[in-house]
């Protein structure tokens, strides 16, 4: 991976993955890379995270679930929701995804 100041991991992180550890790992490899600003947003695959109680597991960055941040002036926005059918943070009925 190349050095840089910021890094965005924009989605998943495991391949259809409720196991903890596995997002331990990353978080780990997160947590060796050399870049200032770290932010991860979640995927279709990141099950683990849709339980708001379980986003603590990453450490070594900052997490959007429909969310923001401004790093050195600029501003990001994160959402994982998808209008994938089956998906982690999938909203596949239109209803829903106007609501959300």
């Amino acid at each position: 991976m190349p050095p840089g100041d910021l890094l965005i991991h924009a989605g998943d992180i495991t391949v259809l993955s409720k196991r903890p550890w596995m997002y331990r790992h990353f978080d780990i490899w997160l947590g060796e890379l050399p870049h200032r600003h770290k932010i991860v947003i979640p995927g279709n695959n990141d099950y683990l995270l849709e339980e708001a109680r379980e986003r603590k597991v990453i450490t070594n960055a900052i997490l959007l679930v429909d969310s923001g941040v401004e790093v050195e002036g600029i501003s990001i926005w994160g959402s994982p929701v998808t209008p994938l059918y089956g998906g982690a943070f999938g909203r596949s009925n239109p209803a829903d995804r106007k609501r959300h």
